[in-house]
């Protein structure tokens, strides 16, 4: 019996387009805003900034509430020197040194945060004398994608450019940690921010 030798042509690998910037930020971070389990609705571990000045920090607030909308007027938190709920609305119109001065932790509801264009979901954020802390819910159909992951990263690097001094920080280490860094690579590539 003959063996029939055939000669094949190797065709040139179909060429897959090189990820984005943004595309490898969603692939490192998806997990961080999405649940496999959509039924349950949970928020993520507060991820932020310490050691905010407070002059840096108003800068910060400012940049938060430009082009967001309004915040809740019936959203009241304790305002430790009248030993009362009052309207965060009301006690953050003096700027947010004078607010925690009377409330050492605010929380309020941020949605609608443009970056670049892009409208980001709902972002809580604590405010504190010296820092900031943000988080986000999970599993309650936020439009959380690499479009807007990609416009967070940007928000955050626009955060940590008003207040340089700071030291980043998160609620659990190692998913800070991982967070940050996927964080800071996007930021660092061309196209990145």
């Amino acid at each position: 019996m003959r063996h029939l030798r055939f000669r094949t042509r190797a065709s040139a690998p179909t060429p897959v387009p090189a990820a984005t910037p943004s595309e490898r930020l969603w692939t490192e971070l998806a997990d961080y805003f999405e649940d496999e389990d959509d039924d349950v609705i949970h928020a993520t571990p507060d991820i932020g900034l310490v050691g905010v000045d407070p002059k840096a920090l108003e800068r910060i607030w400012d940049r938060l509430r430009k082009g967001a909308d309004r915040l809740d007027p019936t959203r009241m938190v304790w305002d430790e020197t009248v030993d009362a709920e009052v309207r965060a609305v009301d006690l953050l119109q003096d700027g947010v040194a004078a607010a925690t001065a009377r409330c050492p932790s605010i929380l309020v509801s941020l949605e609608g945060i443009c970056v670049a264009g892009v409208r980001l979901p709902f972002l809580g954020i604590f405010l504190y004398p010296d820092g900031i802390d943000l988080y986000w819910w999970i599993g309650r159909g936020d439009a959380w994608n690499g479009e807007t992951v990609a416009a967070f990263a940007e928000l955050l690097g626009e955060l940590r450019e008003l207040a340089p001094g700071a030291a980043r920080e998160s609620e659990h280490a190692e998913y800070g940690e991982r967070f940050w860094r996927a964080v800071d690579a996007y930021l660092a590539e061309p196209g990145g921010s």
